[in-house]
Parts: C-alpha cells; structure tokens; sequence
C-alpha cells in the first residue's frame, strides 16, 4: 500500500513538472538553440570545396615533411579554406600562434611536453601521480592526420549545450518541484495531510531527478542524432589527440565524447538536488535561477584564483568547470587505497555522492518545517 501511495505522489510530481509551461518552453528554445549551436560549431566543413581541399592530406603521418609543407603554405585570412587550414590551427593550439619555418615534429612534441610539465607542476601533482602518468601515457604523439573539425564540433556542441542546460533548463523545470508551493502557499496544507511526510519529500526529489536526467539525455542525445545524420560519425574515429592535444589517455575523438556524456549525465543527479535544495531554501523558482549563475560565476572565479590543491581540484571536477576548460589538462588523480582514478573516473562518482548530501540536507529542511 505504502509503494503504491509513494508511486502516485511520484506520478503527480513528476506530471506536475510536465505542466510547467516555463519548463517547456525553456526546453524547446534549448533544443532549438543547439540547432543552431551545432551549425556554428560544424558548419565551416559543410561545403564541397572545403571537404576536398581539407581531404588532401587526410591520412598522412603528421611527419616533418607535412609539417613544412603547412609552414609553406600559410593560410591568408580573406581565402577561401585550404588543404592545410586545421592542421595549422591545430599546430598553433600547441605551438602559438607564430609558427617558425623551422618547426619540426621534434620541436612540437617538445614544447607539448613542456606544456604538459608546466600544468603537472601549477596542479602540485604528488610523486605517485607523476609516475602513474609516467606509466599509463602510451598515446601516439603526433600520430595521423585526420581532418578533426567535425570531431571538435561533435565535442564542442554537445558541451556548450550541456552549459545551457545546466544554467537554464534545470533550474526552470526543476525549481518549482518546492517553490510552486511555497508561491501558492499550499505547502502547510500538503504536509498536513495523510502522505505529507518523508514519502512526499521522497517522491518530489525522485521526479525532480528524473526529470533533469531523461530531459537532458534528450536534448544531448536530439542533438547527436542531428549532428550524426547532418554530418555523420566517421569523424569520431579519429584520435582524440586532434581534439585536445594535451591528452595522456589513448582514446578516439567516440570515446571521449562518451566519457563526458556520461560525465554530463551523472551531474544531474547532483545538479538536480542542489537546486531542489536551493528551491526549499529560497522558496522562489527565480531566485533559485538566480543562485545557480552566482554558483557557477564564483566558481569560474575561484577556479581561477584558490591554489589549495583539494579546494581548487574539488572546483575543477564540478560540472561546469569539467566542460568548459580543456579536460584533458586535468591530471590531478583522486588516490582510494592505493589507486589512482582520473576525472573521468571519480567526477561520475563524485556528483552521485554530492546528490545524496544535497537530498540529505533537503530532508533536514523538510522535516524541520513539518514542525
């Protein structure tokens, strides 16, 4: 009887979510924003010309010779693309912006490593971390050319998408889980009644969590089936090295893009906590809009300022940080009983266990107001 009651509270929570027009509405401009997101991102290789010229030197080994053809021929702003415009950006995103006409693939894997060097050093990595790089770097630098604007665009697109998502969409739809109430000031008079305690609270975190999972699992997932009809999959194939350069994991462009679609759903749980936390807390849909971007901006600033390493890794790993700067930089490992995990590892687990604190926390402020 107790299962059947909790799962018609959990049925009416999550319909009454559904019926949220800001919530809809919101989800819709989403969808119709990552349209347009995804143009801008993969829209430069869409053209003929552009995919023959690029396809030129698609296969070759990123060698000392491509490496002085590229330099030979330098891509002027006012032309249309040619057969060396990615790889040179993509060189540039290692070197600089002045590339030399002495450049080797000797010099580049140089300065990449140096790069690397530098980042490991500001993280403060421990000896333990530093050998288990040492040991699990087996990547192939620099390996192939495969023209990787499409792949860029495939990882670009999904994670400024998950950004509008996280700032907007769940914040709309899931805020009014417990604000609507507090709004209509019908609270008191839900808790007053047969099922108004812990299976209420229970049902409405429940439909509050599923939906920020099933709605943003369906605008990341409309938006790859967009990009894999538009442009098809091939592209992820190619190494995820030509995507971020500063890689250590050997992966393909496929494998990264799923590690952090798995990353961006596991966040919901805790995002989708926190704001209904927030919700009880401010008892106003707006004002908990509101709190969501200061969260964010002060942790984009304290990202950029705190050196402590547990703070300013904690930082890192949440899932605003995680997807907008360059993920593969990330080399600060989490140690449990002797073994390393990375963020694509821990950050899953992390956001899980920061969800069931945030519904812990809820519950105190629940019951505390039954009184």
């Amino acid at each position: 009887m107790k299962n059947k009651c909790f799962g018609t509270l959990y049925l009416f929570e999550l319909k009454k979510i559904l019926k949220s027009k800001v919530a809809v509405i919101t989800f819709f401009i989403l969808l119709i924003v990552g349209f347009i997101n995804v143009e801008s991102e993969m829209g430069d290789n869409a053209d003929i010309y552009a995919q023959n010229e690029l396809g030129k030197i698609e296969g070759r080994t990123i060698d000392d010779a491509l490496i002085k053809e590229m330099v030979d021929n330098p891509e002027d702003e006012n032309e249309s693309p040619h057969t060396y415009r990615n790889l040179n950006r993509w060189v540039a995103w290692i070197w600089g912006t002045v590339i030399p006409e002495d450049l080797t693939v000797y010099k580049l894997s140089q300065v990449r490593d140096s790069v690397i060097e530098q980042y490991m050093l500001d993280e403060k990595l421990s000896e333990g971390e530093l050998q288990y790089w040492k040991e699990k770097s087996d990547v192939d630098f620099p390996g192939v050319w495969h023209d990787n604007m499409d792949a860029k665009g495939y990882i670009h697109a999904t994670s400024n998408l998950f950004l509008f998502a996280i700032l907007f969409l769940l914040p709309m739809g899931v805020a009014v889980v417990f604000a609507m109430e507090y709004q209509h000031k019908t609270d008191p008079l839900i808790r007053a009644s047969k099922f108004g305690d812990k299976r209420t609270y229970y049902a409405k975190m429940l439909a509050g969590i599923t939906y920020a999972v099933v709605s943003m699992s369906l605008v990341i997932g409309i938006a790859l089936t967009y990009m894999a009809i538009r442009y098809g999959t091939d592209c992820l194939g190619v190494s995820a090295l030509l995507v971020d350069s500063f890689l250590l994991i050997d992966m393909t462009a496929k494998e990264l893009l799923i590690r952090m679609v798995m990353i961006m759903i596991a966040s919901c749980v805790m995002l989708s906590t926190m704001t209904m936390f927030l919700s009880q807390t401010f008892k106003n849909a707006f004002a908990v809009l509101g709190a969501m971007f200061g969260f964010w901006f002060l942790c984009a600033l304290l990202n950029a300022v705190v050196k402590f390493r547990p703070l300013s890794q904690f930082i890192s790993s949440l899932p605003y940080m995680v997807v907008a700067t360059d993920i593969g930089k990330e080399y600060r490992l989490v140690n449990i009983f002797g073994r390393y995990f990375t963020i694509f590892e821990y950050a899953p687990v992390m956001y899980i266990l920061l969800g069931i604190l945030f519904l812990t926390l809820g519950r105190i402020i629940y019951g505390r107001q039954e009184r």
